[in-house]
């Protein structure tokens, strides 16, 4: 167990078992039983649970196995394709009618019905900017609120803390969803307020994840060696920057603004750094979700761009002139940083193609840099555009919007 700048984070590469260990499942049901509880948001493309493009649904392997997990409950969150089936939820009602055979029913929203835009329009018309675009963080939004309003008797806080999984994993789930829950609200001596996945993602016997690998790290990087900040050596200590499943303790749930898009994971990160709490990078093994195109993830490296350069104008007061330094300096670490990963997937015995690698830096993801830059540059861009298309926190939310909480209820939809 390794400690920097108040990250902890396991340093086991190998795979390990795919279930948790016997303490860990002791301590959630513990916590459980003792009123710690935490809450599940699992943000669902639609095509999750029917299958798309050649990638075979993974959403009711995913439901199946939380019939395992007794020790959490969780709300489902589906995204529909508005352009396609704006008005059309036979998908939505099989999927509840599905949900009904499970041990622990999840609590099911779909961000395409009337009674989600109802909400949006209560929380503008008392005051709240807010952006309404579908996607993961409009889910994990949505999600994340719902749970925030659950109160018990007393109104005594019913979740302790809030985690977000993603519902593209192929590989059996139970250790990565317990390893990120134990810090959280089962560890007797210590709790952690953020505690974020740290994984090796493989497919077919080669090394995955490539945006993390070849751009995140690297432009980090390339940002230290001309703008030295505490913020960006916090991000460059964070094990797998873009995981998508990381819990939080309900305080710091209810005041996450959470950025939109690609961009989500890489604005949780700077949230935490802004906190500063005890956090956590639980070892959780090696798993696989469904792979995107080179476009797409140009998309996100764009994505991320903008909010890593929004920081860096903000905190450092550079002049967005200088910026076009970085595209070089990028390159340069991302191909060194190629051989590192060569020899981690060597040490592992994973296939590794080092041409290819050095193709996506070149050809795919420094282009789009640049032009990310560029965009800043000319000012089309800007600080306060990034900072204000952030979804608002759930605290403030609650505090101007009187009726949201029972908007929420209302939009959930009955597993019958």
């Amino acid at each position: 167990m390794t400690v920097r700048y108040g990250i902890s984070a396991g340093r086991d590469l190998r795979g390990g078992p795919e279930t948790p260990s016997d303490v860990v499942l002791q301590g959630l049901r513990r916590a459980y039983s003792q009123g710690r509880k935490i809450h599940y948001v699992l943000p669902a493309l639609i095509d999750e649970w029917r299958g798309r493009e050649g990638n075979r649904p993974t959403l009711p392997g995913i439901l199946d196995q939380w019939n395992e997990i007794t020790w959490a409950d969780h709300s489902l969150v589906i995204t529909t394709h508005r352009e396609k089936e704006p008005n059309d939820r036979s998908a939505i009602d099989a999927l509840a009618n599905e949900c009904s055979r499970l041990a622990k029913t999840p609590t099911i929203y779909w961000l395409q019905s009337e009674q989600i835009a109802e909400l949006y329009d209560h929380i503008r018309e008392s005051g709240v900017v807010i952006d309404s675009r579908d996607g993961k963080a409009k889910g994990y939004f949505i999600g994340v609120g719902a749970a925030l309003a659950a109160l018990a008797d007393g109104d005594y806080p019913m979740y302790a803390a809030l985690a977000t999984h993603d519902c593209d994993i192929k590989t059996p789930l139970l250790r990565l969803v317990a390893e990120v829950a134990y810090p959280l609200v089962g560890h007797e001596a210590k709790r952690y307020d953020v505690s974020k996945a740290n994984y090796l993602r493989v497919c077919n016997g080669e090394l995955k994840g490539r945006v993390t690998r070849n751009f995140f790290k690297p432009f980090i990087s390339a940002i230290l060696a001309h703008h030295d900040h505490p913020m960006f050596r916090f991000l460059q200590n964070i094990e797998y920057p873009l995981s998508g499943e990381v819990g939080f303790s309900r305080e710091i749930a209810e005041n996450l603004e959470l950025a939109q898009g690609y961009g989500l994971e890489t604005g949780q990160n700077l949230r935490m750094f802004r906190y500063q709490g005890r956090i956590t990078q639980p070892w959780c093994g090696v798993y696989d979700h469904h792979h995107q195109t080179n476009g797409a993830l140009g998309n996100m490296v764009g994505e991320i761009t903008d909010i890593l350069l929004a920081a860096l104008v903000r905190l450092q007061k550079v002049d967005v002139t200088e910026l076009s330094k970085l595209h070089e300096a990028y390159i340069d670490r991302a191909v060194d940083f190629v051989a590192e990963y060569h020899l981690l997937a060597a040490q592992n015995g994973l296939r590794f193609n080092e041409d290819g690698e050095r193709g996506v830096i070149v050809n795919d993801f420094a282009p789009v840099l640049q032009q990310r830059i560029e965009a800043w540059r000319h000012g089309e861009v800007t600080v306060d555009a990034v900072r204000n298309s952030r979804m608002p926190s759930w605290a403030e939310i609650f505090e101007k919007a009187p009726h949201a909480k029972e908007l929420l209820a209302r939009a959930a939809i009955k597993v019958r």
